[in-house]
């Protein structure tokens, strides 16, 4: 079938959803449960002081949550989440995309059991991924919780602290080049409304290649999962946030900073991906800062980051907009969120056309996530990537069809 016209399909069904669904009537209320629209009645009717009841609603939303467990037992509770993702892809037909067919995959299927106790805020969960090339643990922590100034501390194998709500399938190109994967660490964080903050150390993430769609083609820098292979390059990292909420409204401010080591292999991926890089400079430094708002249903994100790997220097920010609507029926189809985010990633580095690390790019994602049901998302993707190459121009804009599931 011929993909500009299944592009065009595709485009038409967002539009048509979008402008169907915002016929509908919103509503922003959240869902309470029976215990806590009692408690509500008693209130506004003077039964109880506002004392008690804060104190019985949160006793109510405990309850809540213990009946949600899978197992419960002596102050020890077991739960088990997971994560089902299947697509549709259809890749562009340039030259270089590594396999141009349509084509149905399994993006992941993860479970998640999580071991928490009540009484002392101790907790272990773990991750097992399995996908079209591997099955294995590709994240797991212990943590204790309700340490003094509201903090946590963690230690295990899972991503900076940093990571985004990013909505879609698709990583901003700054998430995939930075934060997306994970490390050995042990990280110390806490709030103290309407300030957060943390730190971090670790083993720091070696130097990659990947791709910033689906398909595996052009691939640029990235920090790449390390599970034990890059010891001896510490890194450390900071985080401060401020979180106020002023009525309806939410706003985040974060800054933050990685500072960490190139290891022998970090510098020859350098000298590989780049022609001419010879430096001996092992630094490694990452910084930069997020703004968050959200309003009834409107969310809004931008960021930017630097990123030094030696003598290479990396920039790259993006801008996000996503707007919830509420569809009013509970069961089926309870909202839909449009979204559009343009990213841009610059390589102070001389373009070879042969090495697509050194390439600029821009990348303009435009989604339609559709909630079908509780826990289930069906989320429409096309991906508008263009290159700076130093050469010719590429073709490798793609379309993505999901539907996700979640325990």
């Amino acid at each position: 079938m011929n993909k500009r016209f299944i592009r065009t399909v595709v485009v038409l069904f967002m539009i048509i959803s979008l402008l169907g669904f915002t016929r509908l009537p919103m509503v922003q209320a959240a869902e309470k449960s029976v215990e806590q629209e009692i408690l509500d009645i008693l209130k506004d009717k003077d039964v109880i002081p506002q004392s008690q009841y804060e104190e019985l609603s949160e006793r109510a939303k405990k309850e809540a949550k213990k009946s949600k467990r899978l197992f419960s037992t002596k102050g020890w509770n077991l739960d088990v989440g997971g994560t089902l993702e299947f697509e549709y892809l259809i890749p562009d037909e340039g030259a270089g995309v590594s396999d141009t067919n349509s084509r149905f995959q399994l993006d992941k299927f993860v479970l998640k059991p999580q071991i928490s106790s009540d009484s002392n805020g101790f907790s272990m969960w773990a991750e097992l991924e399995a996908n079209s090339s591997a099955t294995q643990v590709t994240a797991f922590a212990a943590e204790l919780k309700g340490l003094p100034l509201g903090s946590k501390l963690s230690t295990g194998l899972f991503p900076r602290f940093i990571g985004a709500d990013r909505k879609t399938e698709a990583y901003p190109m700054l998430g995939t080049a930075m934060w997306r994967y994970e490390q050995y660490q042990i990280v110390w964080e806490g709030k103290v409304s309407p300030v957060y903050w943390g730190v971090s150390y670790g083993e720091g993430l070696p130097l990659g290649t990947k791709q910033l769609g689906e398909d595996s083609s052009y691939k640029t820098l990235r920090d790449n999962r390390n599970a034990g292979s890059k010891t001896g390059n510490e890194e450390l990292g900071f985080k401060l946030g401020l979180a106020p909420k002023i009525g309806p409204v939410k706003i985040d401010i974060l800054g933050y900073a990685f500072i960490g080591k190139l290891s022998t292999a970090d510098m020859a991926t350098l000298a590989s991906d780049f022609p001419g890089y010879s430096s001996t400079d092992d630094t490694q430094t990452r910084y930069g800062g997020r703004v968050t708002f959200n309003a009834a249903g409107l969310t809004l994100m931008g960021e930017m980051a630097k990123l030094e790997d030696g003598t290479l220097k990396r920039d790259a920010w993006y801008g996000q907009a996503s707007y919830k609507i509420k569809t009013g029926n509970k069961r089926y189809i309870p909202s839909i969120e449009p979204l559009v985010r343009y990213g841009v990633l610059n390589v102070d580095y001389a373009q070879t056309v042969a090495k697509t690390t050194t390439w600029d790019r821009q990348m303009t994602v435009v989604a339609l996530i559709t909630e079908l049901a509780k826990n289930v998302k069906l989320k429409t993707e096309y991906y508008v990537l263009d290159e700076d190459t130093g050469g010719s121009s590429v073709d490798n804009n793609e379309i993505l069809i999901q539907i996700q599931y979640k325990l």
